[in-house]
């Protein structure tokens, strides 16, 4: 594993990152993962991105850190700055520091607030992300704005994996720490967007699990949403 810093071009973000590789150094196909404490910290990624690189390989992960609580609700909010700095920024430093990685036709993904972003910077850049990992994505955000927003003719040859828990039926919250509300309840808010994709011919995966919004549940479908979206 290697540690980094990132930084964008115009000095608003500056992000700890860890790179992890199939290889003995980075190469082959790209996956890009936000929230990356969540995953390199709190789930068993390394020895799953070695289980799968022997098959599905060479690739190479790179795991945003969110920096903080109050972060996430500025960058992972359908942040277009932030979308730029992911898929330019982070692209080209890539492609500057690690040439043997393939920064097209790559992986996306992150988790609550970061699987909504993620899907929206797939949606702002669907020539560069076109595997999309949504586990228990905040497709709520502003009454369900991204679903509202969105043209399908613009990520209709990308493949998504979107999870729910069965038990995420909260409505009416403010989530701490900037009080963001929440006045849809999660499964509604994503099956509302599933049925938006099947409706429109893209392909989706929904993967709806007995449980609530809790990193256990995540990395228990990690291996099989990865397979899918690998494939």
């Amino acid at each position: 594993m290697i540690q980094e810093v990132l930084y964008s071009r115009d000095g608003q973000y500056v992000r700890k990152a860890w790179l992890i590789s199939t290889e003995n150094q980075p190469s082959g196909r790209l996956m890009v993962f936000l929230d990356g404490e969540f995953y390199v910290e709190r789930m068993n990624i390394s020895t799953l991105l070695a289980e799968l690189g022997k098959k599905y390989g060479p690739f190479t992960g790179v795991f945003i850190s969110n920096l903080d609580a109050e972060a996430r609700h500025y960058d992972y909010t359908c942040n277009q700055a932030y979308a730029k700095f992911v898929a330019e920024d982070v692209l080209a430093w890539i492609n500057d520091h690690y040439p043997d990685v393939q920064t097209t036709n790559s992986l996306i993904g992150g988790l609550s607030l970061s699987g909504l972003q993620s899907a929206y910077i797939a949606y702002t850049y669907p020539e560069i992300f076109n595997r999309i990992l949504c586990q228990s994505p905040s497709f709520w955000w502003e009454q369900e704005w991204l679903l509202k927003n969105m043209n399908p003719d613009k990520i209709k040859n990308n493949q998504f994996w979107i999870s729910v828990g069965d038990q995420e039926k909260d409505t009416n919250v403010q989530h701490p720490p900037t009080n963001l509300l929440q006045e849809v309840d999660q499964v509604t808010a994503v099956e509302h967007m599933v049925d938006f994709m099947k409706n429109h011919q893209i392909a989706v995966n929904y993967h709806p699990y007995a449980g609530g919004h809790n990193v256990s549940a995540w990395n228990t479908e990690l291996k099989e949403a990865l397979i899918w979206l690998l494939q």
